[in-house]
This record gives C-alpha cells, sequence and structure tokens, in this order.
C-alpha cells in the first residue's frame, strides 16, 4: 500500500466516524463522483504532491480535495454546513497510517459555489498532509 492510499484511508476513517459529518450524509462517503448517489455527499477528489524530504528522512506534502455536494434548489447553506463540519472532522487531527507516518493535517482552504446547473452546491475542501514516506 502506497502512503497516499494511506492518507486517504485516514481521511475516510476520520469523516465516517464524525457525528457531525454522518448527520449530514449519513454513509456517502464515495471515492470520486457518482451521478447516482443521493444528495448530500462527499467525494474525494484531485490529489497533489510535493517532495519534502528533510535530514535523509523522506517525505512529502500531499493535498486532498474533498468534495461537498448537495442539491437544495440553489441553496450554498446546506452545502457551507456540510464543508464546515468536513473542515472540523478534518483540521489539525492525528492519525496513525498502515504504512509511513502522520506528522500533521491540516484543513488549507475550503469555499462553496453554485454548479452550473443552478440547482447544484458544491463545496471544496483542501486538507494537507505532511507524511514521512519511507518507500520514497
Amino acid at each position: 500500500m502506497s502512503v497516499s492510499v494511506a492518507f486517504q484511508d485516514l481521511v475516510l476513517s476520520l469523516l465516517s466516524n464524525d457525528s457531525a459529518v454522518s448527520a449530514i450524509v449519513g454513509d456517502r462517503i464515495i471515492d470520486g463522483p457518482d451521478a447516482d448517489t443521493a444528495f448530500p455527499y462527499v467525494s474525494f477528489g484531485a490529489t497533489d504532491t510535493d517532495r519534502l524530504d528533510a535530514e535523509c528522512i523522506p517525505g512529502r506534502d500531499e493535498t486532498m480535495q474533498i468534495d461537498c455536494w448537495s442539491r437544495d434548489d440553489g441553496r450554498l447553506n446546506p452545502c457551507k454546513a456540510l464543508v464546515n463540519a468536513v473542515e472540523a472532522a478534518l483540521h489539525e487531527k492525528d492519525g496513525t497510517f498502515s504504512v509511513g507516518a502522520l506528522l500533521s493535517l491540516n484543513v488549507v482552504l475550503s469555499r462553496c459555489f453554485i454548479d452550473p446547473d443552478g440547482i447544484t452546491a458544491h463545496g471544496v475542501v483542501q486538507v494537507t498532509a505532511e507524511i514521512e514516506d519511507p518507500r520514497n
């Protein structure tokens, strides 16, 4: 398993075990968008990785996009509530990886907007993890 997969597994666990997130989406936290998933839901989006080697310890900064989706006649408030819950579930949290080690986890950006269909609210939460990666 890669540290990227371990990072996503940790984020999934933190979101799934958070009562505020679960109160909004239930178990609808999925890997990638799915047209058949009922609203509201959370999906995993794009990731970016930057090498972060220090003192002979291989590592990386990995940023993951978490997409928050709601559909309430073009209203942003339900999506904002979900984004806020996701932020609280992830910012400055600890956890363990099955491979590598999490050094820090921080929400670095969030935003909400209405998609071009005029009725779907889309929230984006970006989290960055500083990770020790022994395989690199």
